[in-house]
């Protein structure tokens, strides 16, 4: 595979798990604005509604984008005949390491700093954060096998050729 045919393939990952980590924190966005609307006041403004949305469905597909790229660069690291020998458990366990991959840096990040300053360390944050990454991240990588329509171990493959001949 070229070099320009592999950065195409990991833009595709890295746009396709943004779009999907986006629809995650708009999500997010809305139910945090509904329960807040519901305890406070119900005449909430649309921009006041719509700015955290916002902020958070951006925020969600950058680091959807990133995680995707780094996704892209496991599969790329493999040679191809390896890629089409990949069941559905390793793909996952692929996805989840490149899922924890930025909640890691930016909650080590975050506690080293908190440490620097002797201040509370928020580990509890820092790993539900990482265990939502890695959630997201297998989920992602099963996706984008499933759309590309990768064979996802040789058995299924022997299985689909097997059922087109009879």
């Amino acid at each position: 595979m070229t070099f320009l045919r592999r950065a195409r393939a990991s833009v595709v990952i890295a746009n396709t798990w943004a779009i999907g980590w986006m629809t995650v924190g708009t999500l997010i966005g809305l139910w945090q604005i509904l329960r807040r609307s519901i305890m406070l006041d119900l005449s909430m403004w649309r921009r006041e509604m719509l700015g955290p949305v916002l902020v958070l469905a951006v925020g969600w597909a950058l680091v959807g984008a990133v995680n995707g790229l780094f996704f892209s660069l496991i599969l790329t690291s493999l040679g191809r005949r390896v890629r089409e020998r990949l069941g559905i458990l390793t793909v996952a366990t692929f996805g989840a390491l490149a899922g924890v991959v930025l909640p890691l840096v930016f909650g080590g990040l975050l506690l080293r700093a908190r440490l620097q300053a002797d201040e509370w360390l928020p580990i509890k944050q820092v790993v539900a954060i990482a265990l939502i990454g890695a959630g997201l991240g297998a989920i992602s990588a099963i996706a984008t096998f499933g759309m590309a329509r990768a064979p996802l171990s040789s058995r299924e493959l022997t299985l689909d050729s097997g059922a087109h001949g009879e």
